[in-house]
């Protein structure tokens, strides 16, 4: 695997491994697919179950401040009184993007005056398990950090993020920037987050100059490699960003399809359509990590398109949240939430398509994005789902 571009200087005699192969031929498309998961790459010791709780993310995007995290905490107790499974003791909450100073100077903004390991503190003292975004790959252009360290990063290549513009990205061949990438996750684990949702990973499979040249693959993951040696044995790495199979034995957990809203659009039918999608191809995966398919959207949504977003989220298995500002909801839009929901997305395995094949097969490639755009569903999404027990449920995702 690898962009283009990808290249390694070689030498006769020299040898490279690459990639195993899993070829079948089989008339049970599903039977085949499984057998395939089965053999895919993954944590010695993984975690049996998914998490609950709630993210910051989507509606607050990078406004969160600490008051909102702490009020939110206290409603999602309340939205999931009495439909949490037994295997999970206490709620996941998740600070993501918006409480770092810069991307790249991962420590608390003015947004969290008595800084990020105070709220850790908190959060674990009212009972819940901390948990924060980064992107630990990728650092402003304009920051002291990068300015100072230009070796430090990949040559010939950047990655232009529409609101926080040209990012460098670390080379973590270079020994200073492993040791940087090392520090940082040490520190950030050592405020007390026990969960690290690390963001745009790909980053670190772009082609370019790097101190030691390698694949684009196997720096990727070397990066993988530092981050979990950092972060330790115990600490949850949710991967997201990321491409399957590449670092599965690293992380616990891997965001398995795309945003379910957008800061420009806010929360919007098509993106659900394509959570959905994303699953119906990908579930194989999720029998070796978990997969998390983000959360169900019960702001703006009817009762019946909130709770089919639920559905949605929960086929994945690998973790249930909620995401709006709770503080917002009414008491009604919570009760959408149901035991079953709960259940199933976090009990550690996929539902899978009744059938792998759609009847119609596109006329070209859609994305939720240029469905949201051409407002008009385009997608080929399977309406009968097997459960990981055996039943079976239909979703109306038209």
């Amino acid at each position: 695997s690898g962009a283009i571009a990808d290249a390694v200087p070689m030498q006769a005699q020299d040898t490279h491994t690459l990639e195993t192969w899993f070829l079948a031929l089989s008339t049970n498309l599903t039977a085949t697919l499984t057998e395939y998961g089965a053999t895919l790459p993954h944590r010695p010791t993984p975690a049996p179950h998914g998490e609950a709780g709630w993210n910051s993310w989507y509606e607050l995007w990078d406004t969160v401040d600490a008051e909102a995290v702490l009020a939110n905490a206290e409603i999602a107790v309340r939205a999931f009184a009495n439909k949490l499974p037994s295997t999970t003791a206490k709620l996941r909450i998740v600070v993501d993007d918006g409480w770092q100073r810069e991307w790249g100077i991962w420590h608390a903004n003015e947004k969290f005056p008595q800084g990020m390991e105070e709220l850790a503190a908190t959060l674990g003292t009212q009972g819940y398990l901390p948990g924060i975004w980064l992107a630990p790959l990728l650092v402003s252009a304009e920051t002291e950090l990068a300015r100072d360290n230009p070796d430090w990063f990949l040559g010939d290549a950047d990655y232009f993020q529409l609101k926080h513009g040209q990012l460098k990205i670390l080379d973590v061949t270079h020994p200073e920037a492993a040791a940087h990438l090392r520090e940082t996750i040490q520190r950030i684990v050592g405020w007390g987050y026990s969960l690290l949702k690390i963001d745009f990973l790909f980053a670190g499979t772009f082609p370019g100059q790097r101190h030691q040249p390698m694949t684009t693959m196997a720096a990727y993951k070397r990066a993988l490699e530092i981050i979990r040696e950092a972060a330790g044995p115990s600490v949850h790495l949710l991967a997201v960003g990321a491409p399957p199979l590449a670092g599965f034995q690293f992380v616990d957990s891997w965001r398995v399809g795309p945003d379910v809203a957008d800061e420009n659009f806010g929360a919007s039918w098509y993106f659900v359509q394509g959570t959905a999608r994303t699953i119906a191809g990908r579930w194989p995966y999720c029998l070796r990590t978990l997969c998390d398919g983000d959360p169900p959207i019960l702001r703006d949504f009817t009762a019946i398109q909130a709770q089919v977003s639920a559905w949605v989220a929960a086929l994945a298995g690998g973790a249930f949240f909620l995401s709006d500002d709770l503080r917002g909801l009414t008491n009604d839009r919570l009760d959408w939430i149901v035991e079953p929901m709960v259940r199933l997305g976090t009990n550690g395995r996929p539902a899978h398509p009744f059938d792998q094949v759609p009847a119609e097969v596109p006329t070209s490639l859609v994305t939720q994005l240029g469905d949201q755009l051409a407002q008009k569903t385009r997608h080929q999404i399977p309406a009968l789902w097997v459960l990981p027990d055996g039943e079976q449920i239909t979703l109306s995702l038209t």
